[in-house]
């Protein structure tokens, strides 16, 4: 999270998972619930991983999509106070030799 301070200046409270891994595991969800992360996930899935056309997973997508868009993640769950929706609230910072990703920074996946 040091990353997205840095570049952004804000740590958001909501978080994904990546690839959606560890929903199902007690031990990460207590973990970022008690970090103070929300765990958020998808309720559509084009299932572009199975190898569906563009077509096919645009189809889903558009219908899921023109359904249920809220201007902000957090307008979905009812949480309307902006200063609720982030954990750390600071200042951009420049680019400086910082700004690098490590091995344990990148998404090997599941």
């Amino acid at each position: 999270m040091k990353h997205s301070q840095n570049i952004l200046g804000v740590i958001p409270v909501f978080v994904r998972p990546p690839f959606g891994s560890g929903v199902d595991k007690p031990l990460v969800m207590n973990t970022l619930g008690e970090l103070g992360f929300q765990v958020v996930t998808w309720d559509t899935d084009t299932n572009d991983w199975q190898g569906k056309s563009t077509s096919e997973c645009l189809s889903v997508y558009k219908n899921a999509y023109c359904t249920t868009t809220f201007p902000y993640f957090a307008s979905c769950l009812g949480i309307t106070d902006s200063k609720k929706w982030y954990k750390t609230v600071g200042t951009p910072q420049k680019r400086d030799q910082t700004w690098t990703c490590t091995d344990s920074d990148k998404d090997v996946g599941p």
